[in-house]
């Protein structure tokens, strides 16, 4: 007995001991989240300009504090190469051709179609060279006017025609199909096009319409009546289901400003439904020529929207923490606002004079960058977007967030620790249960087997796995209130619920597979304790708290249910309104 009670005592050792440690780590990572240290991030630095600053070098203002992150060990994305990046990723500037470019490229469509008239394919092909080699964007400025798209479109059919006429069939096919995917709603009708023509057109469309077919919706958030080009030709108005597209990649334009080109998401239709959401506002903000940048029309939407939409483009490149610098011109040089986001919440920084000739003063420079990288020293963050025209009431409620976020969590460690010590209290309790049943179980074999020791040998080991199931319950509740917020599930929670099934296996090992002894038979296994049925089942339930680890983070995730605090704010803006939730969850 004093053996099976001692190896009973280190088992719940090894299991406090295991929960100390992961109280620990938990502790540990709450702190750290709270205390963002020295540590390398992957930093973004986006110059914020009003109407009057936009023509000014925003490189020589973001320069000077990209590499003073760099110094520091933190991973900064250079703003040329995040101007490139977002141009790949979300969307890009719109190409303007100057007028000798366009006149020179409208001799050789004149050119081309003149050869095609007198039959001469190759020298068509020729004159076509320079509108053929142009990128996609360039031919969508070509095809921006209806009369000139329609030109080239028509030297595409011809082309496809006299290919045909040559006896090169399956050419000509896949130049009309080709004709066709490039202007997209463009048909040869209303015009003198020859028979052969049209019937080439029709295949092409035949061929086309086995494939599934595509279709395209374009909206513009709460912006409606804007007009939607693609590869340049203007199809209709936002909102607009368009179906008459084919799968592969399309450019696509969101014009709510007539007559000024807008950046272009280049997309790959998929056969099928294809949905496309492009918010004109920001378009309209976002600039990466040469260099990353937002400009607005004035201070005040700069104010509005700036937090806002330099978090989007973080967003697109996969940047984790923002620096905005608020650029305004100032006698001499340039007067900058040094702004931090981080997650949902926004900071003012530091205030920075840029010197023409002289740059940055380089102990207000190094003092802005502390500040940067130990948020604990600046004053408590605003939401990031905390409402502008939401009201005075909205207005406090955002400001007194942080003062009650305390009150929440001192809460649910109030529930926790009463259940934690219940809950350990009552899986101790179990274990001394069963080792009492072990001693009834041995001193029945000297003793005889009488009805009324038998009796206490089972509800012995009833309760003794009632008392360890009840405590691994409360353990395992208390999970939920005592483990520190996270996005996703932890690495180490993982390694925890591992452990858990670990514990949970073996101990179903030894219920299901285990040697087990009848009570009348005094054979010598009978004295071991792990012949006793009961002692996989009492194992098996020692796993739950630690299974409740990762099971927590999942239902939290899940159901999102708020850890800390949770923030209702009305919104107003954008010629948008509506309604934020925010919290920590």
């Amino acid at each position: 007995m004093s053996t099976n009670r001692c190896r009973l005592s280190f088992c719940f050792m090894i299991c406090t001991l295991s929960l100390v440690l992961v109280a620990q780590r938990a502790h540990a990572e709450d702190q750290s989240r709270d205390k963002h240290a020295r540590t390398p991030h992957r930093w973004l630095v986006v110059p914020v300009l009003a109407t009057d600053a936009q023509d000014r070098n925003t490189l020589a203002l973001s320069t000077p504090l990209e590499d003073a992150l760099r110094a520091e060990g933190q991973d900064v994305l250079g703003s040329p190469a995040g101007a490139a990046l977002f141009d790949s990723n979300h969307s890009s500037e719109p190409v303007e051709l100057n007028n000798d470019e366009m006149s020179r490229l409208l001799r050789r469509v004149g050119e081309a179609a003149r050869h095609l008239a007198l039959g001469e394919l190759v020298q068509a092909q020729q004159a076509m060279e320079g509108v053929y080699a142009l990128s996609g964007p360039a031919r969508d400025y070509l095809n921006r006017e209806a009369a000139r798209a329609r030109k080239i479109f028509d030297n595409c059919l011809i082309a496809a025609y006299l290919w045909e006429r040559g006896n090169e069939h399956q050419r000509a096919l896949r130049q009309m199909l080709d004709c066709s995917r490039s202007f997209p709603g463009f048909r040869p009708e209303g015009r003198a096009y020859p028979p052969e023509l049209r019937e080439l057109f029709d295949q092409a469309t035949l061929r086309l319409g086995q494939m599934q077919s595509t279709t395209l919706l374009v909206q513009s958030g709460s912006r409606v009546g804007c007009g939607v080009r693609l590869n340049g030709i203007e199809v209709g108005k936002s909102p607009m289901s368009f179906s008459d597209v084919r799968s592969g990649m399309t450019r696509v334009q969101l014009e709510c400003d007539e007559g000024s080109p807008s950046r272009i998401h280049e997309i790959e239709l998929h056969p099928g439904s294809n949905h496309l959401l492009i918010d004109p506002e920001f378009d309209r903000a976002v600039s990466t020529r040469k260099a990353l940048s937002l400009a607005y029309a004035d201070d005040a939407a700069r104010k509005a929207h700036s937090d806002a939409d330099a978090k989007t483009v973080a967003h697109v490149l996969d940047r984790e923490d923002v620096a905005v610098l608020w650029i305004a011109h100032d006698e001499g040089g340039e007067h900058v606002s040094l702004r931090r986001i981080v997650g949902a919440t926004s900071q003012a920084v530091a205030e920075l004079s840029f010197k023409t000739g002289a740059g940055y003063d380089p102990a207000a420079l190094s003092e802005a960058v502390n500040k940067l990288l130990h948020p604990e020293i600046l004053p408590h963050p605003l939401p990031l977007a905390a409402p502008v025209h939401a009201g005075t009431d909205a207005m406090l409620q955002a400001a007194e967030t942080d003062t009650t976020d305390r009150a929440p969590r001192e809460t649910k460690l109030a529930i926790a620790v009463p259940l934690a010590v219940v809950g350990a209290g009552g899986m101790v309790a179990g274990w001394v249960m069963y080792a009492e049943r072990q001693d009834v179980r041995r001193a029945l074999y000297p003793q005889g087997v009488t009805f009324s020791k038998l009796d206490t040998f089972h509800n012995q080991g009833t309760a003794s796995l009632l008392v360890t199931g009840l405590g691994a319950g409360a353990l395992t509740i208390s999970d939920y209130f005592w483990l520190p917020s996270a996005e996703r599930v932890p690495a180490w929670a993982w390694g925890v619920g591992a452990a858990g099934a670990a514990v949970g296996i073996t101990g179903l090992g030894f219920a299901l597979g285990g040697t087990h002894c009848d009570i009348f038979d005094p054979h010598v296994a009978c004295q071991a304790f792990t012949a006793d049925s009961q002692f996989g089942s009492t194992l098996a339930l020692n796993a739950l708290p630690l299974l409740g680890v990762p099971l927590t983070y999942l239902v939290r995730n899940v159901v999102r249910m708020p850890e800390s605090h949770v923030q209702v704010s009305a919104q107003a803006d954008r010629a948008s309104s509506g309604i934020q939730i925010r919290g920590v969850f």
